[in-house]
């Protein structure tokens, strides 16, 4: 499967309190340059479970000999999709409290230059990023999934809603849910309309619901020693699309990526607690008394 999106180094701080504009907080732990980005914690969190990911991206001269390449070659993931700009790396700021509230700053950088030309056919997940550009890119894939993300709250909802004819599975959760009912009018039966085959919802520790034209599926969460949300919903999407590419309907896919997701709370950064299929596995039978495919 090919991950479309950004990848980045993320720098995070974990702080007391997050503070209100015109105050300064002080920072209680910082984890510089750790490997980030949405499509770049998606490829990662397959490679993991053992699958072999393409990821689509673009990155600058700062990427080359970094950690966050290393990473990414030791787990697997195959970097051909990767163009090389003059643009730096994309970078993340991200600072979370103890109550697992976080703001995040991001600089797109060279993400913005995303060549048409790295896309190729087969199956594709698309993750938050240069939305604006990814219907054209959806139309080489044999099969979508997207997941807008924070896009959402920041973007002209137009581009968003540009994407759904072209997107098979959607993803949300369940607050860009309602910004696109209330602020764009899409609500479920018109995301169907548009020619979407399911969603799924996610709702932190409460789980997921899938939600298709003909029911919806419940998967209770999985109880989780939070730390850091940090790439909790990318890991989830990795579990969602490894389980169901291995047979899974789609209530044992959501549970799967409830399982996931769950490990990347337990760690600080988005890929450190990525779980391994053999992991994923023995927590998916103790908590759901399955096996999820």
């Amino acid at each position: 499967m090919q991950v479309v999106g950004t990848v980045a180094f993320d720098t995070l701080a974990r702080v007391r309190t997050l503070p209100d504009p015109e105050a300064t907080a002080g920072i209680l732990e910082l984890h510089p340059d750790l490997p980030g980005g949405t499509a770049g914690n998606v490829a990662m969190a397959l490679a993991r479970l053992g699958a072999r990911p393409r990821l689509v991206s673009a990155v600058g001269p700062d990427f080359e000999g970094s950690r966050v390449e290393a990473a990414l070659r030791e787990a697997g993931v195959d970097l051909s999709g990767l163009a090389a700009t003059r643009a730096p790396t994309a970078r993340a700021y991200v600072f979370f409290d103890s109550e697992g509230r976080q703001v995040t700053f991001f600089h797109a950088g060279a993400s913005r230059d995303l060549p048409d030309a790295q896309m190729a056919p087969g199956r594709a997940h698309f993750c938050a990023g240069e939305i604006a550009r990814y219907p054209s890119l959806m139309r080489r894939a044999e099969w979508v999934s997207f997941d807008p993300g924070q896009e959402v709250f920041h973007r002209d909802l137009a581009e968003v809603t540009a994407c759904l004819p072209e997107t098979d599975l959607l993803f949300l959760n369940r607050h860009e849910r309602d910004r696109l009912e209330k602020d764009a009018g899409h609500d479920l039966a018109r995301i169907f309309a548009a020619g979407v085959g399911a969603v799924v919802e996610s709702r932190g520790a409460e789980g997921t619901l899938v939600h298709t034209p003909s029911g919806r599926f419940a998967a209770p969460g999985v109880p989780a020693a939070a730390v850091d949300p940090t790439g909790a919903g990318d890991a989830h999407r990795a579990g969602f699309l490894f389980a169901l590419e291995r047979g899974a309907d789609y209530g044992r896919a959501a549970r799967f990526a409830n399982v996931c997701g769950s490990f990347v709370v337990e760690a600080v950064g988005a890929q450190a607690g990525q779980p391994t299929l053999a992991e994923a596995l023995a927590r998916h039978e103790k908590v759901y008394g399955e096996r999820p495919f």
